[in-house]
């Protein structure tokens, strides 16, 4: 069993490239005194000692904020990469059913390589996709709304996160 920290940033809605929730990294957490850089998310034996981690990077000073930060960041200590569904349900104002999609689109659209598109919240991505079908004048979308820490914890082959709750949308085009 091993316990990580997942951190949520606070910022204003609408802050332009608020940074978003991830797992501390060695980087944040050992006193690095060659200044190298890790990526490597950091894993406690313990709560306690994840616990104390937390107790150190938030120092016992004022907490200074940067441009657009509302407040101090939020940590919870998670185990054993339990950070949550790698996807959720999003939520849009055009969306179909997939039995409202015609099926040559529709297998297009679950075909399809997603690309991020657009930040969901501070904690999900988006990932999208779209098609157009000329003879109807409509633009189908596939969208996946992913957690920026499931992200994080398959950066090297993001075909690990469990592509689930795909919402399909259609406009006119």
């Amino acid at each position: 069993m091993s316990y990580q920290i997942k951190i949520t940033p606070n910022y204003y809605a609408g802050t332009i490239n608020a940074p978003q929730a991830y797992l501390a990294t060695l980087s944040e957490i050992e006193d690095l005194e060659t200044q190298q850089y890790s990526d490597e998310i950091a894993e406690f034996e313990t709560e306690e000692e994840a616990q104390a981690a937390i107790d150190e990077m938030m120092g016992d000073g004022p907490y200074y904020l940067s441009h657009g930060e509302a407040g101090r960041p939020s940590y919870e200590i998670i185990e054993d990469m339990d950070y949550g569904p790698d996807c959720i349900e999003g939520s849009y104002d055009n969306e179909v059913s997939s039995e409202e999609i015609p099926s040559a689109i529709l297998k297009e659209l679950d075909n399809a390589n997603v690309e991020y598109s657009s930040a969901y919240s501070d904690s999900y991505d988006t990932y999208s996709e779209t098609v157009v079908d000329k003879e109807n004048e409509k633009r189908y979308g596939i969208h996946f709304t992913v957690a920026t820490v499931a992200v994080q914890v398959n950066s090297d082959d993001l075909g690990n996160i469990n592509w689930d709750n795909a919402v399909y949308t259609c406009e006119d085009w």
